[in-house]
C-alpha cells in the first residue's frame, strides 16, 4: 500500500508533503505543480516549493526539474522511501530514477508509458485516486 492519498484539491504524500493542493498547510511541505515566477521564500513561514532545486527540508529530501510547459517534477526521499512525481517523459534522463518505491503520475499515458521502461516501482495513476 502506497503512502499516497487525495487531499482536498491536490494529493498527500506520506502524511508530510501536498501536491497540487491550492491551500497552503502549515504543517506541510506544500509542492506546487508549476513555476511561480515571483521568488517569495522569505515573505511566508509555509513550505512552498514551487521552483526547480534540491531542497532538504524537515528531514525531507526534494529534487525539483522543471520542462518547458513550466510544470514541476519532483523526487522526494522521506522514510527511506522515494517517491517521483512525473507529467512527462522528457524529465526522466534528468532524474535519478534508481530504487524507486513509487512513481505519481497523472494519467494513463504517462503510466503506461512508464510500464514500457520497465522502470522498478509501483505506478500510481492519480486519475484512480481522484
Amino acid at each position: 500500500m502506497t503512502a499516497v492519498a487525495k487531499f482536498e484539491d491536490g494529493y498527500s504524500i506520506a502524511d508530510k508533503v501536498l501536491y497540487g493542493v491550492s491551500t497552503i498547510h502549515k504543517n506541510h511541505i506544500n509542492c506546487k505543480t508549476k513555476i511561480w515566477p515571483m521568488m517569495n521564500y522569505d515573505k511566508r513561514s509555509e513550505i512552498v516549493i514551487d521552483y526547480p532545486g534540491d531542497y532538504d527540508v524537515q528531514k525531507v529530501l526534494l529534487k525539483v526539474f522543471d520542462t518547458k510547459d513550466g510544470n514541476l517534477h519532483f523526487v522526494i526521499t522521506y522514510n527511506d522511501k522515494k517517491y517521483i512525481i512525473v507529467n512527462h517523459k522528457s524529465v526522466l534522463k534528468e532524474m535519478d530514477t534508481n530504487n524507486v518505491d513509487v512513481w505519481i503520475v497523472p494519467n494513463q499515458k504517462i503510466a503506461e508509458m512508464l510500464e514500457k521502461l520497465e522502470y522498478d516501482g509501483e505506478v500510481l495513476n492519480l486519475e484512480e485516486l481522484a
